[in-house]
């Protein structure tokens, strides 16, 4: 009978331990805005992004999943129009990303940055894609994740937008 206390103990500290483990990797780091070039060299000012809802997309020309991603971007700058800003950053050749823009031209702002993704922005994979609210809280993290125009997303976006005015 003495068995039964130390068995619900080590399944309660499991449970504490899995709990603060998840909640960790939920709230992983989040990239700061780099300095960023447009494709014609002109360097972005992150002070455009105030008071606005944004959405940050980390991508690679080679990655399908960035591919995919992209019109569905697109399709939530058309639903928001001005209310929402979208920007795709890599840190790839400014070349190559004319040349990716000019075969995949979603409509959508592809910006260069400087600094390593992966290494020096800490990036672990692709499509790594933030939306912020008007306040600048990350409102969802996708990883990989492409379905970005969905009830959800736009309801969260809504729910931005009013809560700002």
């Amino acid at each position: 009978m003495k068995l039964q206390p130390l068995l619900l103990l080590t399944l309660l500290i499991s449970v504490i331990i899995t709990f603060l483990v998840y909640r960790n990797m939920k709230s992983a780091v989040v990239p700061a805005i780099p300095e960023l070039t447009n494709l014609e060299g002109k360097v972005y000012d992150p002070a455009q992004l105030k008071n606005k809802v944004y959405i940050l997309s980390y991508f690679q020309t080679w990655c399908g999943d960035c591919i995919e991603e992209q019109p569905q971007l697109q399709q939530l700058k058309q639903h928001f129009g001005d209310n929402i800003e979208i920007l795709l950053v890599s840190d790839e050749p400014v070349e190559k990303l004319k040349g990716f823009k000019q075969q995949y031209d979603s409509g959508l702002p592809i910006y260069h940055s400087a600094k390593s993704l992966k290494g020096e922005l800490g990036v672990k994979a692709f499509p790594t894609t933030f939306l912020f609210s008007k306040e600048g809280k990350l409102l969802v993290k996708k990883v990989e994740g492409i379905n970005w125009y969905n009830a959800e997303i736009i309801d969260m976006v809504n729910g931005s937008l009013k809560s700002f005015k």
